[in-house]
C-alpha cells in the first residue's frame, strides 16, 4: 500500500468489488485467489466499469471538458465539407441505433471522434483515442440511466448543428452542456451499479472514513 500511495480501505473495497465480480475467492487462512477466466472476461466493461470510482470518473470528465470543448470549437472553424459529411454520418447511425434499441456507445464514441477529428488537430485526436476504452465503458454504463440516451441525443444535434453553421460559441457552449449531462449520467451510473452490488460496496465510505482516521478494521 506505501509503494503504490493507497489506503488501507481502497485496497479493501477493490477487493470486495473484484469478488462480487467473481474474479477473486477470499477464504479464511488461504487469502484472495484469482479465479481463472478468459482474457476477454478478464478485460471486460463490466469488470473496467466497476473498477471506477466517482474520483476518476470525475477525472474523465474534467479532461473530457478540456479536450472536446476547444475542439468542438476549432471544428466549427476548420470543419471541411467532407468532415460535417463524417459527423452526420455519425449522428445517423446514433439515431439508428436509438430507433433500433441496440447500444448506441460505439456510434457515440465515433460522433465525438469525428468532431475532434474536425478540428484538424491530430494531438487531440490521439490524446482522445487513447481513453476511447475508458470513455466505451462509461458510456456503455449510462445507456442503463433512465433518459441519459435520450438527452445526449438532442446535445448531440445541437453539437452537429453549431458546427454545421461554423459557430464556435455555440459549438463550445452545446459540448460544455453535454459533458455536464454526461457527468451527471455517469454518476447515477455508478449509484446503480453501487445498488445492484449490495451492501457490501454500500458500506465502504463508511470503512474507508474509519480507516482514514487510523482505526484497524478488521
Amino acid at each position: 500500500m506505501d509503494r503504490y500511495g493507497v489506503g488501507r480501505g481502497a485496497v479493501r473495497e477493490a477487493i470486495q468489488s473484484l469478488v462480487a465480480m467473481g474474479v477473486l475467492d477470499v477464504r479464511p487462512g488461504r487469502g484472495a485467489v484469482v479465479v481463472g477466466m478468459g482474457t476477454e472476461e478478464a478485460l471486460g466493461m463490466e469488470t473496467i466499469a466497476a473498477l471506477l470510482d466517482r474520483s476518476a470518473i470525475e477525472d474523465l470528465y474534467d479532461f473530457r471538458e478540456l479536450l472536446e470543448v476547444e475542439a468542438a470549437g476549432r471544428a466549427a472553424k476548420r470543419a471541411t465539407p467532407a468532415s460535417v459529411v463524417e459527423i452526420a454520418e455519425a449522428l445517423e447511425r446514433l439515431k439508428l441505433a436509438r430507433r433500433t434499441g441496440i447500444p448506441s456507445y460505439e456510434a457515440d464514441l465515433d460522433f465525438h471522434r469525428a468532431v475532434v477529428a474536425a478540428s484538424g488537430n491530430v494531438i487531440f485526436l490521439r490524446v482522445l483515442d487513447a481513453v476511447a476504452d475508458l470513455l466505451s465503458t462509461v458510456r456503455s454504463q449510462t445507456e442503463h440511466v433512465p433518459g441519459a440516451v435520450e438527452r445526449a441525443m438532442g446535445e448531440h444535434e445541437a453539437i452537429f448543428r453549431a458546427i454545421a453553421e461554423h459557430d464556435p460559441t455555440g459549438a463550445r457552449r452545446s459540448t460544455v452542456e453535454h459533458i455536464a449531462s454526461g457527468r451527471a449520467a455517469a454518476a447515477e451510473a455508478l449509484l446503480m451499479r453501487q445498488s445492484r452490488s449490495g451492501p457490501v460496496i454500500a458500506s465502504n465510505a463508511a470503512r474507508e472514513a474509519r480507516s482514514d482516521d487510523g482505526d484497524e478494521v478488521a
